[in-house]
C-alpha cells in the first residue's frame, strides 16, 4: 500500500490524511479529474464517412456508448466522494471507533439469535452522539442518466481495498443494490448481500438463505456485514419500487435510518419522480435524505448547458456530408426531445440512420429531425407532449415524468384538500401576473379574490376569507394566501358579524350558540350561500357592470386572470 507520506499533502484535508479508511481511497479528485473519469468517448465519425452505408449505420450505434458529463453529473460525483469520506469521519479506526462498532454489531446479532428482540439487540450497538452520515437523494425523470452517471462515478470507488490498520479488513467503499420491485426487507437484504458477493468474491447470499431467517434477523446480519467491510456509502437504486413493497415503506426506511443514525453509514437513494412519495413519507426520512445535497434531475433546459452538451454530442456524426450544429437545430432537438438526454441521443442516432439509408448527400436537416421524431418516437409522444405543454392532468398519467414543479402542485393539492385543477389554475394565475405591469401587480390579492368569486363563492365570504388568510399567514407569497383561502372557503363557514356588507343582498340567520374547544360559548358559523351565477350575481341590474365589479373588490374577470379570456 502506498504510504501517506508519498502523497502531496497539499491535495489532502487533515482529517482525511489521518483516517486510514479515507487514506486508502487516495486524495479527493478535482472537478476536471472527475469529468475525465466519467467521460466515455467512442470513435468519432470523421474517418468513417467514406465507409459503406451499412457499416456507417452500425457505427452510429457508438452514440449509445457516449457519455458527455454535464455539470450536474460531475457535481454529483463530487458529492458522492464527499459523502463517503464524511461517513468515515466518525468511524476512524485509529480512534478505535471501527473496532467498537464491529464488536457491537456482532454482539447485537448474537443477542438476537439467543432470544432478544430486534430493538433490544439494536440497543447494544455503539452510537456516537456526534455522528455525521450525510444522505444523498437523486430524483428525476427517466432518461436523464441518473443510474449511468452513478455507475460511472462509483467505478473508481467500488473496488475493495486493504486499509492500513491492524484488523484484517477488506474495505468496500461503495455498495450499490436495487430496491426490490415488490418484496420487503428480506429481498433488499439479499440484494445487498449479492452486491457484496460480487465485489468481494464471498458467499454471503448463500449463507443468508440457509434456514428460515426472518426479516429482522436478515437486517441485523446485513448491518453487521456492511460494518464489517467498512462500507462507505450504500446506494439503493429504483427507490420508487417501495410503493409496491409487500411490507410497506416504513420497515425498509427504518432499516436505512438505522444504518445512518446508529452505524454512521451514509445512504444514497435514486429514483424517478415517483420516489418523492417514498422519501417524503415522514419528516425524519426526508431530513436525512437531504444530507449534503438533494439534486432533482429533470429534463435539461434550452440554455448554455444544453448547447454545450449537444455540441459535444454533435461531433459523433457518421453521415457522408457533415452538418454544423446551428442555433435552429439546437433548439429543434431540444423541442423534439424536451431536454431528455436519452431521447435526444436516440433522436440524433435515428436521424443519422435515416439520412444514410436515404442516400444522396445524407444531410441532417430540420425536416428530417421532425419526420424521424413523428415516426420513430410514437411510443413516447404522449409523454413528450405532456412535458411540452406542462399539462398537469396529462402528466398525472406518467408520474415518473412529472417535473418537480408539477410534483409540488400535487403536494399542494393533497395538503390543502383542493383539486389538482384548482391548484393548477392558481399557479396559472401566478404566471399570468408575472407578465403584467408593476401597477397591475401592486395588489395581486384582488386577482385571487376574483378567481374565487368566479368559482361561485359569495363576494363577502371571499373578502372575509382573504382577510383571515392574510391575518394567519402574514406577509407570505400570495399563492399561499390563495391556497389558504381555498381551505377556508371549502369549510363553508364564516362568522356573519365579521363579514363586510355584500354588494348584493344576502339573507342572514341567527346562529345558535355552541361550545368552543376552550369551553367558551360562541355562535355557530352558518354556511355561506354561493350564488349559482358567480360574477353575474354582482353585475345583474347594474348600470355600470365594471364599476360594480370594482366596488366588489374584483378588478378583472377570472377568465382574464387565468388566461382563458
Amino acid at each position: 500500500m502506498m504510504d501517506a507520506m508519498e502523497f502531496n499533502k497539499d491535495d489532502w484535508l487533515e482529517e482525511h490524511l489521518d483516517n486510514p479508511f479515507c487514506r486508502s481511497l487516495g486524495p479527493l479528485p478535482s472537478f476536471a479529474q472527475l469529468h475525465g473519469q466519467m467521460l466515455v468517448q467512442p470513435k468519432e465519425g470523421q474517418d468513417d464517412r467514406l465507409l459503406k452505408p451499412h457499416l456507417r449505420r452500425t457505427a452510429v450505434l457508438r452514440l449509445f456508448r457516449l457519455m458527455v458529463p454535464t455539470v450536474r453529473q460531475v457535481e454529483l460525483g463530487e458529492r458522492i466522494h464527499q459523502a463517503v469520506r464524511l461517513g468515515y469521519q466518525h468511524r476512524n479506526p485509529k480512534d478505535g471507533h471501527y473496532r467498537r462498532s464491529h464488536h457491537a454489531t456482532a454482539s447485537a446479532l448474537r443477542a438476537f439469535q439467543t432470544g432478544a428482540t430486534v430493538d433490544e439487540a439494536t440497543s447494544l450497538i455503539f452510537t456516537d452522539p456526534d455522528i455525521v452520515a450525510p444522505g444523498i437523494t437523486l430524483v428525476g425523470g427517466p432518461g436523464m442518466g441518473k443510474t449511468r452517471s452513478t455507475n460511472r462515478i462509483i467505478r473508481t470507488l467500488s473496488q475493495p481495498v486493504r486499509p492500513d490498520i491492524e484488523e484484517y479488513v477488506l474495505q468496500l467503499p461503495i455498495v450499490k443494490a436495487e430496491c426490490p420491485s415488490r418484496g420487503g426487507r428480506a429481498a433488499l437484504c439479499f440484494g445487498i448481500a449479492s452486491a457484496l458477493d460480487k465485489a468481494l468474491g464471498t458467499s454471503y447470499h448463500a449463507e443468508l438463505e440457509k434456514g428460515r431467517v426472518t426479516g429482522d434477523h436478515l437486517m441485523l446480519r446485513v448491518q453487521h456485514l456492511l460494518n464489517l467491510h467498512a462500507v462507505g456509502l450504500l446506494i439503493i437504486d429504483e427507490i420508487q419500487h417501495l410503493q409496491q413493497s409487500t411490507e410497506g415503506i416504513r420497515p425498509i426506511m427504518n432499516f436505512l435510518v438505522t444504518l445512518v443514525n446508529v452505524l454512521g453509514i451514509p445512504v444514497m437513494l435514486i429514483g424517478t419522480n415517483e420516489a418523492h412519495e417514498v422519501i417524503q413519507s415522514s419528516f425524519r426520512e426526508a431530513r436525512r435524505a437531504v444530507g449534503i445535497a438533494q439534486p432533482n434531475w429533470n429534463s435539461m433546459q434550452a440554455d448554455e448547458d444544453w448547447e454545450a452538451w449537444l455540441g459535444d454530442v454533435w461531433k459523433y456524426q457518421y453521415t457522408r456530408t457533415p452538418v454544423e450544429l446551428t442555433n435552429a437545430l439546437c433548439a429543434l432537438v431540444h423541442e423534439l426531445s424536451q431536454g431528455v438526454i436519452d431521447i435526444a441521443i436516440k433522436l440524433y442516432a435515428m436521424a443519422q440512420m435515416r439520412a444514410i439509408t436515404e442516400g444522396g448527400d445524407e444531410l441532417l436537416t430540420e425536416d428530417l429531425f421532425r419526420q424521424v421524431a413523428e415516426e420513430e418516437l410514437v411510443c413516447v409522444a404522449p409523454m413528450l407532449e405532456a412535458l411540452r405543454t406542462g399539462n398537469l392532468k396529462a402528466l398525472a398519467q406518467f408520474p415518473d415524468l412529472k417535473p418537480l414543479s408539477h410534483h409540488v402542485a400535487d403536494v399542494l393539492a393533497r395538503a390543502t384538500g383542493q383539486s389538482l385543477d384548482r391548484v393548477e389554475k392558481i399557479m396559472a394565475m401566478r404566471e399570468n401576473m408575472e407578465g403584467k405591469t408593476t401597477s397591475e401587480r401592486d395588489d395581486p390579492g384582488e386577482n385571487v379574490k376574483a378567481y374565487y368569486v368566479g368559482e361561485g363563492h359569495d363576494v363577502s365570504f371571499v373578502s372575509w376569507a382573504f382577510s383571515q388568510a392574510t391575518i394567519e399567514l402574514g406577509d407570505v407569497a400570495w399563492m399561499k394566501i390563495g391556497l389558504r383561502m381555498g381551505e377556508i372557503l371549502a369549510s363553508g363557514e364564516a362568522p356573519v358579524q365579521e363579514m363586510p356588507a355584500a354588494p348584493t343582498s344576502m339573507p342572514t340567520v341567527d346562529a345558535p350558540a355552541r361550545r368552543t374547544r376552550d369551553g367558551s360559548s360562541s355562535k355557530a358559523r352558518p354556511k355561506a350561500k354561493h350564488p349559482a351565477s358567480g360574477l353575474l350575481a354582482i353585475v345583474d341590474g347594474a348600470d355600470d357592470p365594471h364599476a360594480a365589479l370594482k366596488a366588489a373588490g374584483v378588478v378583472t374577470s377570472p377568465a382574464a386572470i387565468i388566461g382563458t379570456a
